[in-house]
Order: C-alpha cells, then structure tokens, then sequence
C-alpha cells in the first residue's frame, strides 16, 4: 500500500512526518531527544510477550551490528558521504527502534535528516549525540 503522496516508500514518510513534527538541526531536537527514555525494557517485553530469549536475541543483535555500522557511519561524516551517512543512520536507527532504544533511534532520525537536507556542518555534532546514546543504551540494557 502507497503511503498519501504516491509511490514514495513507508519508511520515508514516516521518517518525513516524524522530522517535520519534531524539527531538526535545532536545540529543541536536542531538548526532545533528553526527555525520551534511552532504553525502554518494559515495552520491549511487553512486544515480544515477555520472551526473555527473544529479547536477548534482539539485544546480541546490537552488540553484533552496530558497532561495524557505527565504524562506517562515522567514516561516512567524516568523509561527508551523505548518501552513506543517511543509509548508515537508517540501519541503527531500525536496529535501535527493534530494541526500544528510542534516544538512540531519535538520534539516528536526526543525523539522518541533516544528511537528507545536506546540512553537512551539523553531521558531526549529530553523529556525536548517536555515540553518546549508543553508550548509554549499552549501560542501560547491559548489553
């Protein structure tokens, strides 16, 4: 099913509808992003049914992926490759909303929209907001 406005894909445009109701690249963004919960275990649990198993499976997945994508996210800024930057910030950002680790999926959201709209001077701060959330999700689910 085609989101309204055609053919473009579902992910897009709700990634397009949330950037547009939370703003980016502004000090709000970082405000939003303090009054989110890093890690939320309880609606983890609550989506998988409460399967310990499945649950660790999701948290190993993290151990196992992001850190190789956070290796090529930031060669990425640092090379400003937007195309990159953005396909990079959309893995983790998926990988982190599976987790319900929703600062770090908002983080991604935000990198992922300056690099959408070729803000490249703000790829660097953004990129040091996903660090620092994917640390302390890491502290917080103890992974």
């Amino acid at each position: 099913i085609d989101p309204p406005g055609g053919e473009q894909d579902t992910d897009t445009h709700l990634d397009d509808t949330l950037a547009e109701e939370i703003g980016s690249g502004s000090a709000d963004s970082v405000k939003d992003i303090q009054d989110l919960p890093c890690f939320d275990r309880d609606a983890l649990t609550e989506r998988f049914g409460g399967d310990e198993e499945l649950i660790g499976i999701v948290l190993e997945s993290i151990e196992e992926e992001v850190p190789a994508l956070i290796e090529e996210l930031s060669l990425a800024v640092e090379e400003a490759d937007i195309d990159l930057v953005r396909s990079k910030a959309h893995a983790i950002k998926g990988i982190a909303a599976n987790a319900n680790a929703e600062r770090l999926r908002r983080a991604c959201l935000d990198l992922e929209q300056e690099a959408k709209g070729g803000r490249t001077n703000e790829l660097q701060t953004c990129l040091s907001i996903v660090l620092e959330e994917y640390e302390r999700f890491r502290t917080e689910a103890g992974t």
